[in-house]
């Protein structure tokens, strides 16, 4: 019974090799029905991400609590940094129940990466699965995906207006004007993999200041089971014409990962293009 559990807790000290941060400074009380909890993780470092302090806060009740995860840092790809931080605010319930039913709000930027809940993210525990939402503006357009496990797993994302310099940037490439469209719609079979289409849109695709008329992307995939078939055409309405035929083997499963490529599976494609390839490649 948590109403009967009463103590304090101060951790201070370093943290085992291996873990995303060097050292700890918490202390936390519950009392019954009464928890507080403040957090401080030292020298953080995932992936490309370092920053000196993630802070982590907790008040309400061991069944529903309010969070709160702050972290002010870097992030170095490429040789180049990028000023990173997230900001998250969630209401956490069931915990102690084992069916949780969370609702968040997320602020996110790295550099130029920008990424805020516009609708809250909400992640709802069932006897028969879960279900997951969200909807974002990010990269000066929005994206929305949802997910749910009950039932048949089913799987949608739908962006619209997403710019690609930002990402191009961080990718090591040349910025280039264009924005993203992408929808996905996948849903388990009867055999218990996965399938359904994928389009993505990249309209206006240039760099800037350059005399190559802008070009559109259009990729469009059906995905079944155990492939992923994926068609690639590029036109600039004028003299390019590209097409790219690509078959990826996959492994695909109602469970996470979702979807994993065939490790040592051959991707036979075909490719024509006539026009100006710089074009495309630039």
């Amino acid at each position: 019974d948590v109403s009967q559990i009463r103590g304090d807790a101060d951790i201070k000290g370093s943290l085992p090799d291996g873990l995303p941060a060097k050292s700890i400074n918490a202390s936390a009380n519950i009392n019954g029905q009464t928890l507080s909890l403040d957090a401080t993780l030292e020298t953080v470092s995932f992936g490309p991400t370092r920053a000196e302090a993630l802070v982590i806060r907790a008040t309400g009740q061991p069944d529903n609590a309010d969070i709160l995860i702050d972290m002010d840092g870097r992030s170095e790809i490429n040789g180049l940094t990028y000023p990173t931080s997230i900001d998250l605010d969630a209401n956490i319930k069931g915990a102690t129940r084992g069916a949780l039913d969370v609702t968040a709000s997320l602020s996110a930027l790295m550099g130029d990466i920008g990424i805020t809940t516009e609708d809250s993210i909400r992640f709802t525990q069932y006897d028969d699965g879960y279900e997951a939402s969200a909807q974002f503006a990010a990269l000066g357009g929005t994206l929305t995906p949802s997910l749910t496990t009950r039932g048949n797993t089913a799987i949608s994302l739908n962006g619209e207006g997403l710019r690609i310099a930002p990402l191009m940037l961080i990718a090591g490439r040349p910025a280039l004007d264009g924005a993203l469209d992408i929808n996905l719609d996948w849903t388990e079979t009867e055999s218990g993999g996965l399938s359904g289409p994928l389009r993505t849109d990249i309209e206006s695709v240039a760099r800037p200041g350059s005399d190559l008329p802008p070009i559109d992307i259009f990729l469009e995939g059906q995905l079944t089971p155990d492939l992923l078939d994926l068609v690639v055409r590029a036109l600039d309405n004028q003299e390019l014409e590209g097409r790219i035929e690509i078959d990826v083997p996959v492994n695909t499963s109602p469970a996470p990962p979702f979807i994993s490529r065939q490790q040592g599976a051959s991707m036979p494609f075909t490719a024509a293009i006539d026009g100006q390839i710089e074009a495309i490649t630039a």
